[in-house]
């Protein structure tokens, strides 16, 4: 038991001896007296034992001495990632900054400022990235910079316009005023213009990250989802996003990763956009999305419920509810549906295809239970495109059903009918007074049934009976008054003349 006590103190008191700041101590003696060889073993023995950031910047500021740039760079960037000293983490920093600059590596340049921005939160880092942006999109040209700053003591678009021009007239390479013409093109939705001007500028400027969210944006309209994404995420790469900006990217960029089936990235970007905003109604929605997408329908649900808190009786959650009924096989989707229908089908600025689309789900129950007249008002809000085989039968027979006779025969004859179809096509043109179509018909139908099944169908109906016995009475006329012709030889006559 003394024996252990003893050992223990002897620990205690060699860890006193040697602290665990021993070597860095060592190595700023050594780097302040200049002898940067013995400094730079201690700092690298700090460095081993301790993983000290501090010690990381001398070595830095080591090979900087040396002109050691890369090896200074390297260890630099080590410090920014350690613990460090906030004196020393500052000094890292800008020490990057400046050794990017001499190498001209701008876009790793930009994004030390942007990390130093975020870490440190300092305005001196962010100014420093506007400077370099500016520069690279502004002109040496006189006549051009004049042209150009003219536009901002002009009111009318066209006029801004023809300055714009006329300063790229003067420097075709001047940046500045083709992103005032991008962004005049992107307000009148004039995308393809826009992307012109503001790929120019990305190509010529890699790490201007207001452009590239604009080109997000534009192919995200487009539903471009790739292309969005590879921006969206220049943008965040290289952005000095304040958080209301940094919710909307990381909520576009989950978009982009929905729509790319990469369920788990779209879910990862949009938790981050809810940590900065909290639960937001489209941020539910297109949770409920991804669950939906993943197979968790409950949880989808569950999303959509506190969607509906925030904004409630929306079509949208009308719509999306109705939806996973739907792949459910639960008969529930028909009310959500209904629902939707109704607070839509007065609002054309809130019908979109989707709820269209939707709408043609209630067709088959409605029909079933003879809701008739509630399928046609469904019909009269779909355009013909949305119109097949099917639908154009349905059509057909719930006009008949409802009484409107010709708009059913009008359906019937677009398509090829089987021969229970064809009956009631039969009727509708009886009740329509074609008798003559009428006759026509059963005569087709005759053929498609056996005798006893044909007369039994038209006993049912006075008005097919009639017409069907005026058939074949006029059948039989018609074969007595060619037994009774004469028998004729074209030869005999010709030789008796």
């Amino acid at each position: 038991m003394i024996r252990f006590a003893t050992l223990l103190f002897f620990i205690f008191l060699t860890s006193d001896l040697f602290p665990n700041n021993f070597y860095h101590e060592e190595g700023r003696k050594y780097y302040i007296n200049k002898n940067y060889e013995q400094a730079k073993e201690n700092f690298k023995q700090s460095t081993e034992d301790n993983d000290d950031g501090d010690s990381y910047y001398f070595l830095g500021e080591i090979e900087k001495i040396a002109q050691n740039y890369k090896e200074a760079e390297n260890f630099f960037e080590i410090a920014i990632r350690k613990e460090t000293s906030e004196k020393y983490l500052k000094n890292a920093y800008w020490n990057l900054i400046v050794l990017k600059e001499q190498s001209k590596d701008f876009p790793n340049l930009i994004k030390v400022c942007r990390e130093m921005w975020l870490t440190l939160k300092s305005d001196t880092a962010k100014k420093k990235a506007e400077k370099i942006i500016n520069r690279f999109l502004w002109s040496d040209n006189q006549k051009a910079i004049e042209a150009y700053q003219q536009t901002a003591f002009l009111e009318k678009t066209e006029e801004v316009f023809t300055k714009l021009k006329e300063a790229i007239f003067f420097d075709s390479k001047f940046l500045a005023p083709k992103i005032d013409l991008g962004l005049i093109a992107y307000k009148k939705k004039d995308y393809e213009t826009a992307v012109q001007y503001f790929s120019e500028i990305v190509y010529e400027v890699p790490f201007y990250a207001e452009a590239h969210l604009l080109l997000g944006d534009i192919y995200l309209k487009k539903r471009f989802y790739s292309l969005a994404n590879e921006h969206f995420h220049r943008a965040w790469s290289y952005g000095f996003l304040e958080s209301n900006l940094v919710y909307e990217l990381k909520f576009k960029i989950s978009t982009c990763f929905y729509n790319q089936q990469n369920y788990l990235k779209a879910q990862e970007n949009l938790q981050e956009a809810i940590t900065i905003k909290g639960e937001t109604f489209e941020s539910l929605v297109l949770l409920s999305s991804i669950y939906s997408k993943e197979g968790n329908f409950q949880e989808a649900l569950n999303s959509l419920d506190k969607a509906n808190s925030l904004k409630e009786g929306s079509p949208l959650i009308l719509f999306k509810k109705g939806s996973i009924y739907y792949q459910l096989g639960d008969d529930l989707f028909i009310s959500y549906f209904k629902d939707l229908f109704e607070i839509t089908k007065n609002n054309e600025a809130v019908r979109s295809d989707q709820y269209l689309q939707a709408f043609t789900l209630l067709i088959k129950p409605f029909f079933k239970s003879k809701n008739y007249e509630q399928v046609l008002e469904i019909f009269s809000f779909l355009p013909n495109s949305f119109l097949d085989y099917e639908k154009i039968l349905i059509l057909g027979k719930a006009n008949y059903y409802q009484g409107n006779y010709l708009s059913a025969i009008n359906y019937f004859e677009q398509i090829s009918l089987n021969k229970e179809d064809k009956w009631l096509l039969c009727l509708a043109y009886l009740k329509n007074g074609r008798t003559d179509l009428v006759q026509k018909v059963l005569l087709e139908l005759s053929n498609l049934y056996n005798e006893d099944d044909f007369l039994s169908l038209i006993e049912k109906e006075d008005g097919l009976k009639k017409n069907w016995q005026d058939l074949k009475t006029d059948q039989k006329i018609l074969e007595e008054n060619l037994d009774n012709q004469p028998n004729f030889s074209p030869a005999k006559d010709l030789i008796e003349l």
